[in-house]
């Protein structure tokens, strides 16, 4: 009985710390996954750093190939992307936050773009573009 009442807590606990997250704080989280291989892409790409500021601020993302290159990097680097352009919808899941199975697949299906840097930028936009759905800016 302790047990049970211990899970029906916990998963409650779990459920109300869900609705009290913003997309500010899952950019805050991407910012943090992202930031052991960030100087390398953005030196590989031509991102600039303001770019990547107004997007973890704000949450802009520009439709642009630098952009989106940068995106393919981290995803080649973070291990979602292969160098042939496959996306692994499980390490997607399990790398970023608030990206659960069935978001990655559903986003993966809709990549079928053979640029690296154009299948990583609808990439990342599908997913925020889903997010954005669920959590208050």
């Amino acid at each position: 009985m302790n047990v049970c009442v211990l899970l029906l807590l916990l998963v409650a606990h779990q459920a109300l710390a869900h609705q009290n997250v913003t997309l500010s704080d899952i950019r805050k989280l991407w910012r943090r996954t992202m930031s052991p291989v960030q100087s390398e892409c953005m030196c590989k790409t031509g991102v600039t750093q303001r770019v990547l500021d107004k997007f973890f601020k704000y949450g802009n993302m520009p439709d642009d190939p630098c952009f989106g290159c940068f995106m393919n990097c981290v995803n080649l680097k973070l291990g979602i992307m292969n160098s042939a352009g496959e996306i692994d919808a499980k390490i997607l899941s399990e790398v970023v936050d608030y990206v659960d199975i069935s978001l990655a697949q559903k986003c993966v299906n809709k990549t079928g773009e053979p640029d690296r840097c154009r299948k990583a930028f609808l990439l990342f936009q599908c997913v925020y573009d889903d997010l954005s759905k669920q959590f208050p800016a």
